[in-house]
C-alpha cells in the first residue's frame, strides 16, 4: 500500500498539459463513448502486467470493463490524448466511510502510458491531474498499490513522492 497526503461529477475530465492534450467528457456516459480510446489502454495495462501477475483476462473482459467503469458513479478517469491518439490514463474513485472507520480517500486504481510516450512526463502529469481533481472535490489523500514486481512501478511512484505505508 502506497499512500500520498496531499463521488465525481466527471467521469472523463480534461487537465491541459503541456504537449498533450486531454480529453474533455462530462459525464459517466463518455466512458462508453470514448471506449474506442480506452479499451487498448486497459489492454495495454494488462498486457504490462502480464508477466507480473500470470493471470489472463477472461473472455469478455471488454465487456464486463466497460459496464463497470460507466457504471461507477464515484470514478475519475483522466485520458491523456495526443494527436487524437490516447497515449495514457489513469483512474481511480473516491471512498468514503468504506468501513468501520471515519476516512475519505481517493483510490488510484490504474495508470498507464504507452511505451512511446514514456519517460516524457505523461504519467507524472496524469498523477498531478488526478490530485488535482481530487483536490478540487475536498479529497486530500491519494492511496494506491503497486503490483509485486513491478520495479518501474515502484520507481515510478517513489519519484511521484508516494511513500510506502
Amino acid at each position: 500500500m502506497v499512500a500520498f497526503g496531499g463521488e465525481s461529477a466527471a467521469f472523463l475530465q480534461g487537465v491541459a498539459l503541456p504537449g498533450v492534450e486531454l480529453s474533455v467528457a462530462a459525464s459517466v456516459e463518455d466512458a462508453a463513448a470514448r471506449w474506442a480510446d480506452i479499451e487498448p489502454l486497459l489492454r495495454g495495462i494488462h498486457e504490462y502486467h502480464l508477466p507480473l501477475t500470470g493471470v489472463p483476462l477472461l473472455d469478455d473482459w471488454a465487456e464486463r470493463q466497460r459496464a463497470h467503469l460507466v457504471a461507477r458513479t464515484d470514478g475519475i478517469f483522466l485520458l491523456a490524448i495526443e494527436d487524437g491518439r490516447a497515449v495514457g490514463f489513469v483512474n481511480g474513485w473516491v471512498s468514503r466511510n468504506p468501513s468501520m472507520f471515519a476516512e475519505t480517500y481517493a483510490r488510484l486504481d490504474n495508470i498507464f502510458v504507452v511505451d512511446t510516450h514514456r519517460g516524457g512526463g505523461v504519467g507524472m502529469q496524469l498523477v498531478a491531474a488526478f490530485e488535482q481533481r481530487c483536490a478540487a472535490i475536498g479529497i486530500d489523500e491519494v492511496r494506491l498499490g503497486v503490483v509485486s514486481g513491478n520495479a518501474l512501478g515502484e520507481r515510478f511512484w517513489d519519484a511521484a513522492g508516494f511513500v510506502p505505508v
